[in-house]
């Protein structure tokens, strides 16, 4: 007796969102990643590119449970807490005993500090080992996946099955639900921005087809950390910026990712990678289509660039509480004029204020020094005059040279 089958055929330009199409992205990069690490012993599902870019898939039980636990795989890594852990409530509390302790000078008060070393579960992410992306961004994708994707015990159901060495549990009843293709409701845990009910009292639902998708766009999406400065100038990192690709090849894509991750620059700026410092979410976006941009432009040369993405979606999340708020949600779309003058920006100029506003200008058509009396407005003096200013200052001046030679070679 054969085990059962089904044949899923997904069009990329029918798909409801972006999220869902760049979660047949994912689905299509980890199936490429279970290769490369030789588990073709595993049963997966058997892909077919058709020449107008729809994608057929033959799925079984068994390539359905390899996908899912290979998905939600976790390991372990060591973190360190300045309390104890404790389960239960009341007179239940209980203190569990870390693994060891450690002493630590706390940076602000130079006073020596107790740490509690535990054991943290962690996503694996083989799938983004196997195409050698750099520790450092492994790390923040993680923390991004437990900090407002997956931030509660409920949602890390899958995960804590598989860290006792048992099957997903969804898988069980999934493949029968996928053949039915009924409605049913999506998760905020695979869908971001979806509630139960929004305000106009409509619920989230998807076929269950579509949903299945849903499972796996973190997997291609990139993590940015973005860097706010107050009006007195102290700077702070404020949550992540999810940036989720809208792919419409989905064969180009799954080529050209794997060297997108694998470049990801290793230069550290504290414990965070240089590279996923931003000074405003869509620079998160700009800086996902330039690195797409620049593997195109090496596979084609002068030829004409084909693009496998129409766009990028920025979220800007933060948990506060037990809440992730939804703080900026944004589109920017693959315009090779706008990414070639970005370009000119990202590695030039280093001040946040200076960077943002400009990036800003140019993601709305306007003149790179429009709307800086509002900075102005909004910080103090002493961000743009004076001792402390140098940074600002020295960008401005590059700025203004640039367009005295621009000018001058026009004449």
């Amino acid at each position: 007796m054969t085990e059962q089958s089904i044949t899923l055929e997904y069009d990329p330009f029918c798909l409801p969102t972006t999220q869902h199409r760049a979660g047949l992205a994912g689905l299509l990069v980890l199936i490429d990643s279970m290769k490369k690490r030789k588990r073709n012993g595993y049963p997966l599902p058997q892909i077919q590119f058709s020449p107008d870019k729809r994608i057929v898939l033959s799925l079984t039980s068994d390539a359905l449970t390899n996908l899912l636990n290979d998905l939600y795989d976790v390991s372990y890594e060591e973190r360190e807490y300045r309390k104890k852990w404790t389960k239960g409530k009341g007179d239940n509390k209980i203190i569990i005993e870390p693994k060891r302790e450690g002493k630590r000078t706390d940076k602000k008060s130079g006073k020596e500090k107790t740490v509690y070393v535990y054991d943290q579960m962690v996503p694996r992410a083989e799938f983004l080992k196997a195409y050698e992306m750099p520790e450092p961004w492994l790390k923040l994708w993680r923390e991004a996946i437990w900090g407002v994707i997956r931030e509660r015990d409920k949602k890390r159901i899958p995960y804590k099955e598989r860290s006792s060495g048992e099957d997903v549990s969804l898988t069980r009843n999934l493949l029968e639900q996928i053949s039915l293709n009924k409605t049913r409701d999506i998760s905020s845990s695979l869908y971001i921005g979806a509630e139960g009910k929004h305000a106009d009292n409509i619920k989230f639902v998807g076929t269950t087809r579509e949903n299945f998708l849903l499972h796996f766009w973190p997997i291609v999406m990139q993590v940015y950390v973005p860097e706010t400065i107050d009006r007195d100038g102290k700077r702070t990192f404020q949550g992540f910026v999810l940036t989720i690709p809208d792919v419409i090849d989905m064969e180009g894509f799954v080529d050209d990712f794997p060297k997108a991750i694998a470049q990801l620059g290793t230069e550290m700026s504290g414990y965070r990678p240089a590279g996923s410092i931003i000074s405003v979410p869509q620079e998160g976006a700009l800086e996902y289509l330039h690195t797409l941009m620049s593997i195109a432009k090496a596979h084609y040369g002068e030829k004409e660039l084909a693009f496998n993405v129409s766009g990028v979606e920025v979220y800007h999340l933060q948990k506060s509480g037990n809440t992730v708020h939804m703080l900026t949600a944004d589109r920017v779309g693959f315009d090779t004029s706008i990414l070639e003058q970005y370009d000119s920006i990202r590695k030039r100029y280093h001040h946040p204020l200076f960077r943002k506003q400009i990036i800003l200008n140019l993601l709305r058509g306007q003149e790179w020094y429009h709307g800086f009396h509002q900075v102005f407005q909004a910080h103090s003096y002493k961000q743009f005059t004076g001792d402390k200013a140098s940074y600002f200052q020295f960008d401005v001046r590059k700025r203004f040279k640039t367009d005295f030679d621009e000018r001058r070679s026009e004449k």
